[in-house]
C-alpha cells in the first residue's frame, strides 16, 4: 500500500507569536490589521493542510479496516475447512 506524502505543516513557535503580539501593540492600527490578516491567512492554510491530512488518514484507516475484515474472513474459512488432526495421522518428527 502506497502512502501519499502529507503536506508539511509549519506552526509558529511561541517566540514568533510573542514577537507578533509585541509588534502589533507597537504599530499603527492599519499595520496591526495587516499583521492579523496575514496570521489568519497562514492559519487558514494550515487548517486546510491539517484537514487534508486527516482526510487522507481516514481513507487509509478505512482501507486497512477492509483489509483486516477480508483477512479475518479468510482465517475463519481456513479454520472451518481444516480437518481435525489425530495423533495417529501425525507424522513423527525427523531428527
Amino acid at each position: 500500500m502506497q502512502r501519499d506524502a502529507m503536506p508539511a505543516i509549519v506552526l509558529p513557535t511561541n517566540r514568533e507569536i510573542v514577537r507578533l503580539v509585541e509588534f502589533e501593540m507597537s504599530e499603527s492600527p492599519e499595520t496591526r490589521l495587516v499583521a492579523l490578516e496575514l496570521l489568519v491567512t497562514h492559519l487558514e492554510r494550515d487548517l486546510g493542510a491539517l484537514n487534508s491530512a486527516v482526510l487522507g488518514q481516514q481513507k487509509e484507516i478505512e482501507t486497512l479496516r477492509q483489509v483486516i475484515s477480508r483477512l479475518e474472513e479468510r482465517v475463519a474459512r481456513l479454520g472451518e475447512e481444516e480437518e481435525p488432526r489425530s495423533a495417529e495421522n501425525e507424522r513423527p518428527p525427523h531428527y
